[in-house]
């Protein structure tokens, strides 16, 4: 994190080249959930217990009642798994703008929590409670992304004129720099495809020398509609806390480049610029 004028500009990584529009969506299976419930839920957890910070994400699916919820392992000082993950359920409630999770375990932890927090468009962000037979209870903070189900009858997608689109790679190369940047930052990093989303590792920010931050690591998953894509972000490891919504044009010569703009546990903190291009592996 680098700090200037009034307030830390942190230069992050994300973008991704997309499927189209609905390509992904509903793939997941099981009934769709009501207008306005998200079909599924990404989620990241930084617990904090005395002194030691703890970090890891899950997904949260609908099930036609409530979601399940599937947790990688929890990992801890020096980036060490400390369990071997968790399985639960998770119940939404939602009141305007305000939301909370109430999640018990049943394979992991065999604990329980409660999330409360803000949406801001279709992320969230808030603080969390953990409970543990015969522990202490600890808190920490959390950030989601919200993915929605298709519309029962969307409308077919628009042909994309193919002599301004160019091929999609399963490797993407994308730097990108905040605005304004008098200190000449600048983040690159590889999109590799996985499945129905990008993973992504990155280089963290550097100016002309030396770095800023540490490398980090991330999913992507996003839309593509016409030449206008949407990218939301969320980091596994990096800093804490971090998400994004990238908005981009796809043009000629293999290249796609828009704004982005990062927000910490929700709350937007920075704009910024990116290009991006197809990759051979």
């Amino acid at each position: 994190m680098t700090c200037s004028h009034r307030g830390c500009v942190v230069l992050l990584l994300l973008m991704s080249f997309c499927v189209n529009l609905g390509a992904v969506a509903g793939q997941t299976g099981g009934p769709l959930p009501e207008p306005g419930v998200p079909e599924r839920i990404e989620i990241c957890e930084n617990p904090k217990v005395g002194i030691l910070k703890y970090h890891h994400c899950g997904t949260l699916i609908w099930n036609g009642q409530n979601y399940d919820a599937t947790f990688l392992p929890l990992i801890g000082p020096g980036e060490i798994a400390t369990d071997t993950g968790a399985v639960g359920t998770i119940t939404m409630l939602r009141a305007g703008n305000n939301v909370t999770f109430s999640r018990i375990d049943s394979i992991g932890t065999e604990g329980s929590a409660t999330y409360r927090g803000t949406i801001v468009g279709n992320t969230a962000s808030g603080t969390v409670t953990w409970f543990h037979p015969g522990m202490p209870n600890f808190k920490g903070t959390w950030t989601a992304t919200f993915f929605m189900a298709p519309a029962a009858t969307p409308d077919p997608p628009s042909p994309i004129p193919t002599e301004t689109v160019p091929s999609v790679g399963d490797r993407v190369e994308l730097c990108e720099q905040p605005i304004p940047n008098s200190r000449n930052l600048r983040n690159c990093g590889i999109l590799t495809w996985n499945s129905q989303k990008y993973d992504v590792t990155w280089s963290g920010v550097w100016n002309e020398a030396s770095p800023q931050t540490k490398p980090g690591s991330g999913v992507i998953m996003c839309e593509r509609k016409d030449d206008a894509v949407t990218m939301n972000r969320v980091d596994v490891t990096g800093i804490p806390g971090i998400t994004a919504v990238y908005h981009g044009t796809i043009g000629k010569e293999d290249t796609v480049s828009g704004t982005v703009t990062w927000f910490m546990n929700g709350t937007a903190f920075a704009t910024g610029t990116w290009e991006a291009k197809p990759k051979a592996p």
